[in-house]
């Protein structure tokens, strides 16, 4: 029993190390992790937790380091705006905002992170926000977004607010 143990953990190893190369792994751990929140979120979060959804509008800082010298050029004289979400909570009867947009890892990059969080505190923000809307339902929240967006950012804006998204998560990847 103990070889048959002994074996069914190396090839478990070796198994993993052969879907971590392409990736795997971590897919299928944000599969159960989005499973598993999920699941909290329908039985648990609603009663207990009484989250409401937010979109924050904000003005793009082009002079963090993730963005390129070539966007920062392209941005020149443009104010571009890009719509965040984030949710509040009620834990222990106060509001508390939460932002997991990026893994506190990131902050060693320049990404606003909260690296640490204890009760009675609210999460960092992505963002600055400038103005906030609450979301009702959650089906007209991409609508709402999309709206939001095209009043903020016309013309050019519009265009270079897609590449800053696009390098954002580029850079997020990379990092």
């Amino acid at each position: 029993m103990a070889q048959m143990s002994q074996y069914s953990t190396i090839r478990s190893q070796r198994h993993y190390r052969k879907f971590e190369s392409h990736g795997m792994v971590s897919r299928l751990c944000e599969a159960i992790l989005c499973f598993n929140a999920t699941m909290v979120h329908s039985v648990y979060f609603p009663r207990i937790l009484s989250p409401r959804l937010w979109l924050a509008s904000y003005r793009i800082n082009f002079e963090r380091a993730y963005y390129s010298d070539l966007l920062r050029s392209q941005a020149k004289g443009l104010v571009v705006y890009d719509i965040h979400n984030y949710i509040t909570c009620t834990i222990n009867d106060r509001s508390t905002v939460v932002d997991i947009t990026f893994p506190a890892a990131l902050g060693d990059y320049g990404f606003p992170v909260t690296a640490s969080w204890s009760e009675g505190r609210d999460f960092i923000l992505c963002c600055a926000p400038e103005a906030d809307q609450e979301i009702r339902s959650i089906d007209e929240a991409d609508h709402m977004k999309r709206q939001w967006l095209q009043a903020l950012n016309p013309g050019d804006a519009a265009i270079i607010r897609e590449r800053a998204i696009q390098e954002l998560m580029l850079s997020a990847r990379q990092s």
